[in-house]
């Protein structure tokens, strides 16, 4: 299932010159304030390799260590579905995919017209939804069944998606063991580690704490993912005005800062594993806390975050078709509207979180707003 979205238009945020200046910014940033770490292995592993281990678990990485990962990455990163047939190839043909989430934390149901908790039939609904619309081309799996206990949330959502979906799979898990739970499952399916390895049947979604926090948990799950050659993005969420700098430029280089230490860890782990470059440089709304979803900032700063990816010879993982409404309505058309635009025209490989309502944070609907099922 080889889709490629052919873009005569293009719009451009950053020039070369500025790219370079990020890349460069990032790079000081590495070396010289370094990142914080923990997890024993991992800040062995660094240091090991000619990374600066100080108290505190202050990391500096030069650029030596950033440089020789950035060649052993491959260039092509291919997902395959449950019946090891290729349905997603991300590289330089510029092939741009969208999809969805399989579950969250609430569900509006379309038969009643009431948000209410996400069942494990819900999941089947929106699996075989998605698995008939021809222009959604993978799922999130992410494990917040009603229910269910946390422990076992990830691996119960991730065996739905595989006996409901056909296409490419996205996992997200609560924690290290969930994930390793899920390698095992998708190694017996497809038959074995090297088979695993050959032709991967999901990608990993892992995120930092920004700014420039690198937790054991989050570098555990790159870990296994090297380790058993499952692509996967480490994408920051950095909220311009909270947990990144109010300046556009210098909040891309703090993300770029953090995408560069995911990098860097995936290759020491296992040169060539495959890495899809993310990040979600937004807006931090201080009256409600949270990050905006429909800023034009964040759209702007997500394209140029594509740039950046681009610049590294290595795919993105987007954000788009998103709002910060909570309904249908004319604001959430608008603004789905123009973040797909942004993401079409931008150099976006995947655009993931399709169809978002509330900036993702799915607040129930009041029984006297919105009109879903007729829409």
């Amino acid at each position: 299932m080889k889709r490629n979205i052919p873009c005569n238009l293009e719009f451009r945020v950053l020039s070369e010159e500025k790219r370079e200046k990020i890349h460069e910014a990032s790079l000081t940033i590495l070396e010289t304030t370094g990142v914080r770490m923990t997890g024993e292995r991992t800040l062995r592993m660094f240091q090991e390799n000619g990374a600066k281990v100080e108290d505190g678990g202050i990391v500096k990485i030069p650029r030596i260590m950033v440089e020789e990962a950035v060649r052993t990455l491959p260039r092509e990163v291919r997902l395959y579905n449950r019946d090891r047939v290729l349905v997603n190839s991300m590289g330089p043909e510029r092939n741009i995919y969208f999809g969805s989430i399989a579950e969250q934390l609430e569900y509006l149901d379309y038969k009643t017209n009431k948000a209410r908790r996400f069942t494990r039939e819900d999941m089947k609904t929106m699996c075989v939804l998605q698995d008939y619309l021809p222009h959604i081309d993978f799922t999130c799996s992410v494990g917040l069944i009603d229910g269910v206990h946390p422990s076992v949330a990830g691996q119960i959502g991730f065996i739905e998606v595989v006996r409901n979906y056909t296409k490419g799979i996205h996992v997200v898990t609560s924690d290290t063991n969930a994930l390793k739970d899920i390698v095992k499952i998708s190694q017996d399916l497809v038959g074995g580690k090297e088979a695993l390895i050959e032709t991967p049947i999901f990608l990993y979604y892992a995120e930092p704490i920004p700014p420039l926090t690198h937790p054991w948990e989050s570098n555990e799950r790159a870990i296994v993912c090297a380790e058993n050659g499952i692509p996967f993005t480490y994408m920051p969420y950095c909220m311009m005005g909270g947990t990144a700098p109010i300046e556009p430029a210098a909040a891309l280089a703090q993300c770029n800062a953090d995408v560069l230490v995911g990098l860097v860890l995936s290759q020491l782990v296992r040169p060539g594993t495959p890495y899809v470059y993310g990040a979600m440089p937004s807006v931090f709304d201080m009256k409600s806390t949270i990050g905006c979803y429909g800023a034009p900032e964040f759209h702007l700063n997500v394209a140029a975050s594509a740039e950046m990816a681009e610049f590294y010879g290595i795919p993105f993982y987007g954000t788009g078709t998103v709002t910060d409404s909570k309904f249908v309505d004319i604001q959430s058309i608008s603004e789905i509207e123009m973040s797909l635009f942004s993401s079409i025209l931008s150099r976006a490989t995947i655009v993931h979180d399709v169809g978002l309502l509330d900036h993702c944070r799915n607040i129930l609907v009041p029984p006297d707003r919105g009109n879903f099922a007729g829409v």
